[in-house]
């Protein structure tokens, strides 16, 4: 088989938006990644982020966008149930595709321990006795992430360009990528 080499390179490429996700060990900077495509972009961030807008418009030339997703509650402290609900309604905000070119999700890593809070992943989690049942989790959290990541294939399917980011450390022992809450596969 021969390659026509020209032909390949005389063809139109036909660009689809971007679905991504940034590993890197915390301080990497998935954050300031985050600024640099060049598009207008609405970076959604829980507290622990709190750093993603600013190091993002360090690169993103003004036209990045950022936003807390989460909820407090009357003690200030952070509500699992709503900041999650919160979440999901503005990735399914039908202006978000109008207004932006891409979306930022800074963190999955964050975003899971935000849902292992919420109530409904804990009540999904117990046992017949009412005990925490920690073999349950995977599939709660896998239900619950998809949902997320189903909002942003909407999106995506739009013409959104989708930009994630997920903390990461090699493990030296097993040299597998990791994250503080379990292996990433």
């Amino acid at each position: 088989m021969s390659i026509d080499w020209a032909k390949l390179k005389a063809a139109k490429p036909k660009t689809v938006p971007m679905f991504a996700i940034i590993f890197g060990a915390s301080g990497a900077g998935k954050s300031t990644a985050l600024g640099t495509s060049g598009l207008t972009t609405l970076l959604l961030h829980g507290p622990t982020e709190n750093h993603a807008g600013t190091n993002a418009r360090l690169m993103g030339k003004g036209k990045i966008f950022s936003m807390e997703y989460t909820v407090r509650n009357e003690k200030g402290a952070v509500d699992a149930d709503a900041s999650y609900k919160n979440l999901l309604t503005i990735l399914r905000d039908e202006e978000v595709s109008k207004q932006f070119e891409a979306v930022a999700l800074d963190s999955w890593t964050e975003l899971q321990t935000i849902i292992g809070e919420t109530r409904d992943f804990r009540e999904a989690c117990l046992t017949d006795k009412g005990k925490h049942n920690k073999f349950a989790e995977s599939d709660e959290y896998t239900r619950r992430l998809n949902q997320v990541v189903h909002a942003l294939l909407n999106l995506h399917s739009k013409g959104t360009n989708i930009f994630t980011t997920c903390a990461a450390i090699i493990d030296r022992k097993s040299t597998r990528l990791n994250s503080s809450h379990g292996y990433i596969s």
